[in-house]
């Protein structure tokens, strides 16, 4: 067992990480990641995918945005350099408008509805500015397809993979590496009835958004890692409030089930008794403010 705390970082952390000026605390979220360890950050392998699924989502319709505005409205090659920098300089200025029709009009069943894509979406464009003022037209249409992905933004993912393993450890395939015992099992199931508790009261509730499958996999995943002793202590930092919510419910549920005694059995008492002292003690769900008033106060 690792004695370390560690901090498992959510995908919305990561990206205030990884593209600091997107946030307004991203400068000091920088500074506290390069204060860990390498084995006091962790982050989870499907967080990456949603990253990388992130970055691409937001390259698609930046990539979308180039064609109907450089290749399809004007004839980009018989502009001089003046008015090429006219026709981007349009395009920034309406680019939430562009952004938000394309993703409607070509993407509505695949990409959401999402600040953090759009944040994405603007600095890449940025980014490409004075390329685009330079190639023909032919050179954008082959440099930016819209049927597969670039070469740009293939080696552009992996370099931020590289940039999160060399600061964090990734944890792949938990359930695959963690020995799991019936006792074990029979704690998760538990952690299992009160997630799927919350997301049905939520839905009740009429809450438009619910925990997704990713994220019962993750809390679970988290749990089973202090439970098997992996890690002393979890901190899972997020800012997304379905994980505190998940982590609420289910102590409630262990209380109740703690609260009902001999009507459960024994052994359900007990494996109640074990998972709500582990996530009381042994695990945490914490905000990004929350970590770094922690981290300004040391």
């Amino acid at each position: 067992m690792s004695d370390a705390q560690v901090y498992f970082f959510d995908t919305n952390v990561l990206l205030d990480w990884l593209y600091k000026e997107i946030s307004s605390y991203g400068v000091l979220l920088e500074k506290f990641v390069n204060s860990l360890r390498r084995d006091q950050c962790a982050v989870h392998g499907i967080t990456l995918t949603e990253v990388e699924r992130i970055i691409n989502d937001a390259y698609n319709v930046t990539a979308h945005i180039i064609h109907e505005e450089i290749l399809l409205k004007v004839a980009w090659d018989s502009l001089n350099v003046k008015e090429r920098v006219r026709v981007i300089n349009e395009i920034e200025k309406e680019f939430e408008r562009k952004y938000e029709e394309i993703r409607k009009r070509h993407y509505s069943g695949t990409i959401p509805r999402s600040t953090v894509r759009l944040l994405l979406a603007k600095m890449f464009f940025k980014s490409l500015e004075d390329r685009l003022i330079e190639m023909r037209g032919e050179d954008v249409r082959m440099h930016f397809p819209l049927t597969r992905r670039p070469d740009d933004i293939r080696y552009y993912v992996r370099n931020i993979k590289v940039l999160i393993a060399e600061k964090c450890t990734i944890i792949y395939d938990i359930r695959r590496t963690i020995i799991n015992n019936d006792i074990t099992e029979k704690k998760k199931e538990l952690i299992s009835q009160a997630i799927r508790r919350y997301i049905l009261k939520s839905k009740q509730k009429g809450y438009k958004k619910s925990p997704s499958r990713y994220d019962d996999l993750i809390f679970t995943d988290l749990y089973l890692l202090v439970d098997r002793g992996v890690y002393s202590k979890i901190i899972f930092v997020t800012n997304d409030v379905d994980f505190k919510g998940m982590y609420e419910s289910t102590i409630e549920y262990l209380d109740e089930i703690l609260s009902r005694g001999a009507q459960v059995g024994d052994d359900t008492i007990s494996y109640a008794k074990e998972a709500r002292e582990i996530l009381a003690k042994r695990l945490s769900i914490k905000s990004v403010r929350e970590v770094l008033a922690e981290y300004r106060n040391e």
